[in-house]
């Protein structure tokens, strides 16, 4: 796991926010409660697809737009990582 997945799952681990997983990788945490899924349905994705999920017909605010920007960035530093 990279360094940064690792960060930000004990960061969720300890309260301080949310994430978003792979539920092999946390399916432990999952059922021992320390993380709890927020919502279904759950997302099936490919190995390398990300989505932002939002109700249809809703338009992004401000914060929305700047959350998909931020997203879209630390993507984009991901996928540049060896």
């Amino acid at each position: 796991m990279s360094r940064s997945r690792n960060v930000t799952l004990q960061a969720a681990l300890s309260g301080q926010g949310v994430a978003m997983g792979r539920s092999r990788l946390i399916e432990e945490h999952l059922a021992s409660g320390r993380l709890v899924r927020p919502f279904d349905p759950l997302v099936r994705s490919l190995e390398t697809a990300y989505w932002l999920v939002m109700p249809a017909g809703r338009q992004l605010g401000r914060p929305q737009r700047a959350l998909a920007a931020w997203l879209e960035h630390e993507f984009c530093l991901d996928r540049a990582e060896p």
